[in-house]
């Protein structure tokens, strides 16, 4: 087995010493030894020491990186790889400076700079290509560091360009930056491993000892799972949306975005993702063909007894139902009534069923990909006591939104309380700290934002009129719009 890589491995420790504070020490004890001893340079004496010094420099920061190494290599051991973090990716707008027609080559790099942190450098991972007569052309890039910085910055953010291109003018990132993740810190990283020890004398059984496990997995950034609880249908699958000019009321030239859901005798599942079909403009009117196929069949699930229809538009109102249709895999959209109700927020095919645990997880900057989800429900059915079915779902995220009016503290400005309040809010309405509970109290956001130091008390909350019900198995909250009113 080779020896581990370890040379990204950084360990602060205060007790390095380098080859001259050693050579100073030992000649400060031996003139305290030998009074009126005198090192010369190029004697046979100091050579000694200064050689000496070297060594023992070394040792000791060979032997002060030793037990971190060996954490490492054991947390490596157990399946604990220390995350590195991992390079945003984009697309950038490159605007050419005639329309003669171009190829850029890939490997062409352009400069994001992000003001207080260090700019990140883009790379094309892809050859780009303007045909005679463009004056533009979209290529995919991938950033030079492992962050998180540039993910979701508002689009389109010019870019300087690093290799001199004679036909380009300028360029800009039309696509925010996804999926950078910043490396694990030093923290993160031993607690899971902490973690991991401390369950590995046991088989998974409780309920919490999955949410923990769960947290193994670099994907998961919160996890937590329910006994007894079998999450039921996933959302159908592969639905696809064919426009036609021919017959319907669908407006010609609009957008129209569709998606569908399946029923069961428990109740209603979560939407698809929408589909959008645009209907010829050259037509008077038209329809939309939909197809798509069941959903996955889940052990211990109730049958499908039929599907409902979701649109939306024109103008890209919310999504409303069009059509409550029984166990079928298509439907002709022809624009007959009005959207009514929206689809649910929640998955209603679940059930309490003893054996099943449903562990509901998300990630560090959104739901985890179904792959991953895929992957970590056979790991931890691998892993759980046998006869136990183990469901791996998403969380469920809402918006809430915050209107507040607050009375500032004796000394503070209006713009100190504004920020302290936004801030306060972001943390408590947060993804990544929000204890799954299902309520957004009032009283509780009262709480938060009067404990501030710059706040004397809070006066009014117009958003949320009223404690706000969360939806789903596993809820998590997420500041929305955040309006502070400061009053001094």
């Amino acid at each position: 087995m080779p020896s581990p890589d370890l040379s990204a491995y950084v360990d602060l420790t205060l007790y390095d010493k380098n080859p001259q504070d050693v050579f100073s020490a030992a000649a400060d004890l031996l003139e305290a030894l030998m009074p009126g001893v005198v090192l010369r340079e190029g004697f046979i004496e100091s050579v000694l020491l200064e050689t000496l010094a070297q060594e023992v420099a070394e040792g000791a920061y060979a032997v002060n990186r030793m037990p971190g190494a060996i954490t490492q290599i054991l947390a490596q051991l157990f399946g604990i790889i220390r995350g590195t973090g991992v390079q945003p990716t984009g697309e950038v707008t490159f605007t050419l400076s005639d329309a003669a027609g171009h190829t850029l080559g890939q490997g062409t790099q352009v400069r994001l700079d992000l003001g207080g942190t260090d700019p990140i450098v883009f790379t094309t991972t892809g050859v780009g290509f303007a045909a005679p007569g463009e004056v533009t052309m979209v290529v995919p890039v991938q950033g030079d560091r492992f962050t998180a910085d540039a993910n979701n910055i508002d689009v389109p953010t010019d870019v300087t360009i690093v290799d001199a291109v004679f036909f380009v003018e300028s360029a800009a990132l039309t696509t925010a930056p996804v999926d950078g993740q910043d490396p694990e810190d030093t923290l993160t990283w031993l607690s899971r491993f902490i973690t991991t020890l401390t369950r590995l004398t046991t088989t998974l059984v409780r309920s919490e000892q999955f949410a923990t496990a769960a947290l193994d997995d670099l994907a998961v950034y919160r996890a937590t799972a329910l006994d007894d609880w079998n999450a039921g249908l996933d959302a159908p699958l592969n639905l696809a949306a064919v426009p036609s000019g021919a017959g319907g009321t669908l407006v010609a030239g609009a957008t129209y975005g569709y998606a569908v859901t399946a029923v069961t005798a428990q109740g209603e599942t979560l939407p698809t993702a929408t589909v959008d079909a645009v209907i010829p403009a050259g037509a008077d009117t038209g329809s939309v063909e939909l197809t798509w196929a069941a959903p996955a069949a889940q052990q211990g699930a109730g049958a499908v007894t039929g599907y409902r229809v979701y649109r939306t538009g024109p103008g890209g109102a919310d999504l409303g139902l069009v059509a409550d249709l029984g166990d079928v895999l298509t439907y002709t959209s022809t624009g007959a009534g009005a959207p009514g109700v929206a689809p649910p927020t929640a998955n209603g095919t679940g059930q309490t069923e003893p054996g099943y645990v449903t562990v509901a997880v998300y990630g560090q900057t959104g739901p985890v990909p179904d792959a991953e989800k895929a992957s970590l429900t056979e790991t931890l059915s691998g892993q759980a006591l046998a006869m136990l079915n183990v469901r791996v779902v998403d969380a469920t995220v809402t918006t809430v939104d915050v209107d507040v009016t607050v009375v500032a503290a004796k000394g503070y400005d209006a713009a100190t309380v504004q920020a302290d309040v936004t801030t306060a809010l972001q943390g408590w309405l947060s993804t990544s700290t929000w204890a799954w509970d299902s309520t957004v109290r009032r009283n509780e956001l009262i709480a938060t934002v009067g404990s501030l130091l710059s706040v004397a008390y809070v006066s009014a909350v117009t958003t949320p009129a009223a404690d706000v019900v969360l939806p789903g198995i596993a809820p998590l909250a997420e500041a929305g719009a955040i309006t502070v009113t400061v009053t001094v």
